[in-house]
């Protein structure tokens, strides 16, 4: 069960330990000590934890898998990435969970996958947490795969941030009133915003 039998987190604490036997795994602090992230080899190590750490609250969520990244340089769609960070605020603004320090899990094997979860959670933290691109790049960057390094975690979530406002923007009319339309030269688009928004550049 998930009852909060032991209190096992402590709120100062910049990351939450957590035993395991072949290797320590730790979670990954990302933002207000209340969301963090862990990478695991399998669904048994995930309960294992939930066993050990009844304080804590672990979940997941598939969108990353569903977008299958050509390379792991390419962008996720903006569609995946508004599902992403709306699943992840239902969480962490549930009334049954304000209490509970939330852990955020994927699973490791799958490198492109990596990759793509830090891409969706950085620009959750840029979204919904006021993140700035590098301290996005901070909070993420010690769980990188080898062949990412923390420049190309920037650069994405830089250009992921761009069309993410473009999108946010187009979609309330009120404030751009311009039909969200390929045939609008997208990147004339986006110059402009970036001439007209200096807040938006870290």
């Amino acid at each position: 069960s998930m009852g909060d039998a032991h209190h096992h987190h402590h709120p100062g604490s910049h990351y939450t330990k957590c035993r395991q036997r072949p290797q320590q795994r730790r979670a990954l602090h990302l933002a207000n000590q209340k969301m963090y992230l862990m990478f695991v080899s399998s669904q048994q190590e995930v309960l294992s934890f939930i066993d050990q750490y009844p304080a804590l609250f672990f979940f997941s969520n598939s969108i990353s898998k569903h977008c299958r990244a050509t390379d792991e340089h390419s962008l996720p769609p903006t569609s995946v990435v508004e599902d992403f960070c709306e699943a992840l605020l239902e969480y962490r603004d549930h009334p049954q969970l304000a209490s509970r320090q939330l852990v955020f899990y994927d699973f490791e094997q799958d490198q492109a996958c990596v990759a793509r979860t830090l891409l969706l959670l950085g620009a959750y933290l840029m979204l919904e947490e006021g993140f700035a691109v590098n301290d996005a790049c901070a909070a993420l960057e010690r769980a990188l795969p080898k062949h990412i390094s923390r420049r190309d975690l920037a650069r994405l979530l830089r250009n992921l941030r761009t069309e993410m406002t473009m999108r946010r923007l187009s979609s309330d009319s009120s404030l751009f009133p311009i039909q969200e339309d390929e045939a609008l030269g997208g990147s004339s688009l986006v110059q402009a915003a970036e001439r007209v928004s200096p807040a938006c550049v870290s």
